[in-house]
């Protein structure tokens, strides 16, 4: 005779006495907080009442509760600026510098962006505080998790950039950093004894001409001018690779008749359209 009882987490087979596991349920509306869900989701929104799309579906916000919240609670990106390395490296390499296993998840999403789950928020929020890191012997820049559409928009306001302050006095460099906060928010300064130690990256405001000579004074000993050396410049226009103007505003692109489009629907800023659907 089968016992009546029936095992915590488990449901009986009709006509037999096996059991097995039960099946996880999607939550339901009821368990989501779309208030919250709407602030973690307000930067990959579509305002603008005069874009629609040119077809149409309804997603329950049920259905993406759980992933918003990992992303938004667990989530951080890298962009690198140079070379793009393979996402399963970028998991090796965070994992290998804490030497811990500590990622969950590691996506590429374009234009050298990742986007990194953690399982250990205490090391995600460690990686958030260094702004910079080295991974797969490149460098990458740290910004807190947001929906890729709005990262790629930020860069091309704002966007690490690399300068060398050329011929730096010697007894300036471990005051490198207090120096070059003038030219934007600082992502990386080097150690006295490393070998680039005059080369430092910003975040640099793309509206702005890059200056080519930086005045440092200092009070009751007189001044120093030194000129700077701009590269890797992450972001830059599309055709020309300069930075200081979009990809719309090129001069290369007066002869050539390019049809421009929003980076995404609803956008302000336009950009050829090869740059979205590729040439």
């Amino acid at each position: 005779m089968a016992s009546s009882s029936i095992v915590e987490g488990t449901v009986p087979l009709v006509n037999s006495s096996q059991v097995t596991d039960v099946i996880p349920q999607t939550p339901t509306h009821n368990d989501v907080d779309v208030s919250k869900l709407k602030r973690m989701m307000q930067e990959a929104l579509t305002f603008d009442e005069g874009v629609q799309g040119d077809v149409k579906v309804d997603v329950d916000p049920s259905l993406i509760w759980e992933s918003a919240m990992m992303f938004h609670e667990k989530g951080l990106l890298l962009f690198f600026t140079t070379r793009i390395t393979l996402a399963v490296d970028v998991a090796h390499a965070i994992n290998a510098k804490v030497e811990k296993d500590v990622v969950n998840k590691v996506f590429y999403s374009g234009n050298g962006l990742f986007e990194v789950i953690f399982n250990d928020n205490d090391v995600r929020s460690q990686f958030l505080e260094q702004q910079t890191v080295f991974l797969c012997g490149l460098m990458a820049h740290v910004f807190p998790w947001k929906p890729v559409k709005a990262m790629k928009e930020e860069l091309l306001y704002k966007c690490p950039v690399r300068v060398e302050l050329i011929d730096l006095p010697s007894f300036l460099w471990s005051n490198i950093g207090h120096v070059a906060k003038v030219l934007g928010k600082l992502l990386y300064t080097p150690s006295i004894s490393a070998p680039n130690k005059n080369k430092i990256c910003v975040l640099w405001n793309t509206s702005r001409p890059f200056p080519k000579t930086l005045g440092i004074n200092i009070p009751n000993v007189g001044r120093i001018v030194i000129y700077l050396k701009w590269g890797s410049r992450a972001g830059s226009c599309f055709h020309c690779g300069n930075l200081g103007h979009y990809s719309k505003n090129c001069p290369t692109l007066k002869s050539e008749r390019v049809n421009l489009i929003p980076t995404c629907p609803g956008s302000k800023i336009l950009v050829p359209e090869e740059q979205v659907f590729g040439r």
